[in-house]
């Protein structure tokens, strides 16, 4: 597996990003870096690279993050001070939230056998026939060519693709991504560089990741196209991976607060278009500090994966929940019809406390009780940016964790009758 991290950005008192820190890697990046996994954690890049500056690489990185476009560099080469000698890598980087998922493959052997094939024309054929990546040439999507490779990597033999469109072993869901390609071929001469999902003989489907540019014959004509690929399937695993640990909770599998705060700004902008109200609630345990004293943090955990799972029970498949810390969730309700929302909310806060309120059991014979206590706010009315709406959702929650006789509160039930509102936890 190629090495994967995942970057954190950090920034000067400025707000310039300076640096990057290391939240998590995979084995094969720590064996790269001959660093253990617990001791990279935390590290700064620079502590380990400090060439990146020079080389301009971390200028890229932070292009990334700052821009949201994705980076490939393919055969990037640059003074490797951990091998101590110039290195050749493919290079790929997304932003992820407010994070960077980067993962590399170091390509100096292949770097160095390709230029030592490169005289002539029959070494250019002895390199695609016996490269382990797949060779092809295409003529208008069609292929001309393609090396005996693809037996090895996708089960098919060479007549079974000869002068057949490619676009046919294509997932139709990926089939833009290869059009968008030819016609970036068409229109352009540098390399293009695009990842979907190919069918197997074995019907199953592999990611790949194509490399392909103009073909230019010996008499300097465009001629088609030449690409190159190979199956990605456990670097695009590791990425989803670090992707859904980038935007969900660790500990329950809900939305993290950034990732819910985004996913909020969208819907709000679809429900001003439609007219619907949308409910956030922001809800906190009542009592979750004394099973975590009586019981031990494990059982804290086991309640709060519970109360997780029960909350995801209590609502619709299409409604949003995510923990933002602690023993506090907050829970987005769409799509409400504003001239009978009062039933609506009563219903979902009544389904709420009803899954909270059932024991948990914690362990044979032994049960734990909790409540929950919420506020909730309402776009468009109680605002109409996102940060807003939680601040008076969490103060309408501070209003009902006070006041013992209710367990929920709306934000508009009480605002007149005080200008105290208790402010958002950083």
């Amino acid at each position: 597996m190629d090495p994967h991290v995942l970057f954190e950005p950090i920034r000067d008192e400025a707000g310039q990003i300076v640096d990057l820190s290391y939240l998590d890697a995979n084995r094969a990046a720590c064996e790269y870096m001959n660093i253990a996994h617990d001791k990279l954690i935390g590290m700064r890049l620079l502590e380990i690279l400090p060439g990146h500056v020079e080389s301009g690489t971390l200028a890229r990185y932070i292009e990334v993050i700052e821009s949201g476009r994705p980076l490939a560099l393919d055969r990037y080469a640059y003074q490797n001070e951990i091998l101590g000698s110039v290195s050749f890598s493919d290079i790929r980087a997304i932003r992820v939230g407010d994070l960077m998922v980067l993962n590399w493959r170091d390509v100096t052997d292949r770097y160095a056998a390709d230029v030592a094939l490169a005289a002539s024309e029959e070494q250019y054929r002895l390199l695609a026939e016996n490269s382990s990546d797949v060779v092809l040439r295409l003529n208008m999507g069609v292929v001309g060519w393609i090396s005996p490779s693809i037996t090895d990597m996708l089960g098919w033999n060479q007549s079974d693709l000869l002068d057949k469109h490619l676009d046919e072993l294509i997932l139709p869901e990926d089939l833009e991504k290869f059009l968008d390609c030819q016609l970036t071929i068409s229109n352009e001469e540098h390399l293009h560089v695009t990842r979907f999902r190919m069918l197997a003989k074995d019907k199953s489907y592999h990611w790949i990741e194509i490399r392909a540019k103009r073909y230019i014959n010996a008499s300097g004509e465009w001629d088609g196209a030449v690409a190159s690929f190979h199956t990605i399937d456990a670097q695009v695993a590791a990425e989803q991976s670090l992707e859904r640990r980038a935007r969900h909770d660790e500990l329950t599998g809900l939305l993290n607060r950034n990732d819910m705060l985004d996913r909020l700004s969208a819907i709000s902008s679809h429900s001003l278009r439609t007219g619907h109200e949308i409910a956030v609630m922001f809800c906190d345990v009542d009592a979750f500090k004394s099973v975590n004293d009586t019981r031990g943090h494990a059982t804290g955990d086991q309640v709060l994966r519970t109360i997780a799972t029960r909350i995801e029970g209590s609502v619709r498949s299409g409604d949003l929940i995510a923990r933002i810390g602690g023993d506090e969730f907050v829970i987005i309700i769409g799509f409400l019809d504003g001239d009978n929302l009062a039933p609506q909310l009563q219903l979902v806060l009544e389904r709420l406390h009803e899954a909270i309120e059932t024991p948990f059991d914690i362990e044979e014979g032994q049960l734990a009780w909790v409540g929950m206590s919420m506020g909730v706010a309402l776009y468009p009315d109680d605002g109409t940016e996102s940060d807003l709406l939680l601040r008076r959702a969490d103060a309408a929650l501070y209003r009902a964790k006070t006041h013992k006789q209710t367990q929920g509160l709306w934000w508009r039930r009480w605002i007149e009758e005080s200008n105290t509102v208790k402010p958002m936890k950083p």
